[in-house]
């Protein structure tokens, strides 16, 4: 008997060397995959990828055709194997930003039968080192991390064992007896609304990640080039991802299992996109996410799961806050870690758990992990603008006609534009005066950059909001810091930021 739900407990010990995987090409096409298998024998045929070294089904891109000339087509690959039993498994929609429809993933299982298995040409086709696994040598991959997904576990469970099947990635609404045949990745269900009057503390954390519909859409994007046709993001993948966002590859593992929450040895695009709020530089270590941040911290110093930081785990935590503050590591760490344990009420033999973690973070009694656990790289400025940096996936419909330039009067009530600039009041400054006739353009749009350079905000001119009350009379209005001193570590105003961020 098997429960899926038992095997992927047993994920959080996955340890090894780390595979390059490909990002995949054909997210604008539906693909067809077949589980082919013997019943006789209790058998699967998989072939792994030598470039991933990873273990999947053979899949096939629909191309001008339908599901079942693929499957066909796909049979007709792999010489010798008939084609007798043929039936869908599943099929999932996916959603697909800046895509007007949306793409499929057919799995089909494909019985063989036993006398087949001698005449079957393994190698040299179109799919290297095709080979028969039995289900226990599925589950040893699944568990080491070498299937391209976890899910492919379900597809062989259901496919071997359907009478004592539990699903994992199935619909939370469906049946847990059954397995879902329609799978819908859909918008409403993949996208968080952040302006919501009522937010959940994941939904807070997205939204002071700043992580706005647009964002998540460009995040989704890239997850589904790294995933597709899979639902969930393998730990192959995920390190690779995270090793673009600057994390160091002694940092791989331990990031893995305190990302994958569930335990299950893949993340969802929910899973995913949460790890990334926590982690993002910008993202506030205040009341809520805070909270979900020191949640992450201790999973993640956490080595043994057991949920309880030891002596050992709390030395590794006290020795990275050290580090993220610049200092040097204490000659003495162990009067450090004695320190720390006193003040925090841990006794001799510290042993602290998570909710005593946090409560001494929120009580001011752990200070310094604000600065822990975040990329050295922000996941936007990885992930491309949609459709920039793989290509529009599907044919766009013709950009809309640019509205004509708004009137000067709609933007600035009571100022005319006869080709110059007059000014009716009186100002000092000399690039002000009325009697300076200079030509000019009125603007289309307004930018806003963060002073990283990042850009965060692009607006008509006739949407930007403006005080009435402000007059353009007052020198001091037009009064500017120099970039020179704002950019300069040693002003005064950045050393009391350094300061004060050194005991934050």
């Amino acid at each position: 008997v098997i429960r899926i739900n038992k095997l992927f407990c047993n994920l959080s010990t996955i340890t090894g060397p780390i595979k390059m995987s490909k990002v995949s090409c054909n997210i604008g096409t539906d693909e067809v995959s077949m589980c082919v298998f013997c019943r006789e024998d209790a058998t699967i045929l998989m072939y792994t990828q030598p470039e991933e070294d990873l273990t999947k089904f053979p899949t096939l891109a629909v191309i001008k055709s339908s599901w079942r000339l693929t499957v066909r087509k796909l049979i007709g690959m792999i010489s010798g194997l008939g084609s007798k039993e043929i039936a869908i498994m599943r099929v999932t929609k996916f959603w697909i930003p800046d895509n007007s429809n949306p793409v499929y993933h057919v799995m089909y299982k494909v019985k063989s039968a036993f006398s087949e298995k001698k005449i079957l040409k393994l190698q040299g086709g179109s799919f290297p080192n095709l080979k028969w696994y039995t289900l226990e040598q599925v589950q040893q991959m699944c568990v080491s991390g070498q299937l391209s997904s976890p899910e492919l576990m379900e597809y062989v469970a259901q496919t071997l064992q359907p009478r004592n099947f539990y699903p994992i990635t199935s619909d939370p609404e469906a049946s847990k007896e059954g397995f879902d045949m329609l799978n819908e990745i859909l918008e409403s269900n993949v996208l968080v609304d952040v302006e919501s009057s009522y937010l959940t503390p994941q939904e807070q954390l997205l939204k002071m990640a700043r992580f706005s519909i647009s964002e998540q859409k460009r995040i989704y994007k890239e997850f589904l080039f790294r995933t597709f046709p899979n639902l969930l993001m393998n730990k192959v993948q995920f390190q690779n991802f995270t090793a673009e966002l600057g994390w160091k590859k002694s940092e791989w593992p331990d990031l893995f299992l305190c990302a994958d929450v569930t335990a299950r040895g893949g993340m969802t695009f929910r899973d995913l996109l949460l790890f990334l709020a926590a982690t993002e530089p910008d993202t506030p270590h205040g009341v809520g996410t805070g909270e979900i941040r020191c949640q992450y911290i201790f999973r993640y110093f956490d080595k043994n799961r057991d949920n309880i930081l030891d002596r050992n785990e709390l030395r590794n935590l006290i020795l990275a806050i050290s580090s993220t503050k610049g200092s040097q590591k204490p000659l003495d760490i162990e009067k450090v870690v004695d320190s720390y344990a006193q003040e925090l009420g841990l006794g001799s033999k510290p042993r602290m758990s998570m909710g005593t973690f946090i409560k001494r973070v929120g009580e001011l009694k752990f200070r310094g992990t604000s600065s822990l656990f975040r990329s050295s790289t922000s996941v936007l400025k990885l992930v491309p603008p949609l459709s920039d940096k793989y290509g529009s996936i599907s044919q766009q419909p013709p950009p809309s006609p640019v509205s004509p330039l708004p009137k000067i009067a709609s933007v600035f009530p009571g100022m005319s534009w006869k080709g110059a600039f007059p000014m009716s009041s009186p100002v000092d400054n000399e690039h002000l005066k009325s009697s300076d006739k200079k030509d000019f353009e009125i603007a289309t749009h307004t930018i806003r950059l963060s002073k990283h350079g990042v850009l965060e905000d692009v607006r008509p001119v006739d949407k930007v909001t403006y005080g009435k009350s402000v007059s353009l009379g007052g020198q001091d209005h037009f009064v500017r810091l120099p970039s020179i001193q704002y950019y300069d570590e040693k002003s005064p105003a950045n050393e009391l930021l350094a300061a004060l961020k050194f005991f934050a």
